[in-house]
């Protein structure tokens, strides 16, 4: 989930995830996950506050042109009834 920085702050992201994780349940899913790059605080911050658990952390690299960033990503899960 990815809100653009005029947008913030108007719980567009909770509108989105209480839509999908309410999508994700009537489909018969019995847990959603989202990967988050290690560095970015605020996103780890959302996934937690709506009961996402890290699981696990791995190395993954990004290109943007000529530039390579290497940087660890956080795979967390939400159990969903």
């Amino acid at each position: 989930i990815g809100i653009a920085q005029g947008y913030r702050g108007q719980h567009i992201g909770q509108k989105l995830m209480d839509t999908f994780v309410q999508y994700a349940h009537t489909k018969g899913a019995d847990e959603i996950s989202a990967s988050v790059h290690s560095g970015n605080e605020a996103a780890c911050r959302f996934f937690e506050h709506f009961g996402f658990k890290a699981q696990e952390q791995y190395p993954m690299v990004m290109a943007r042109g000529t530039d390579i960033e290497h940087y660890q990503s956080l795979y967390y899960v939400k159990k969903i009834h």
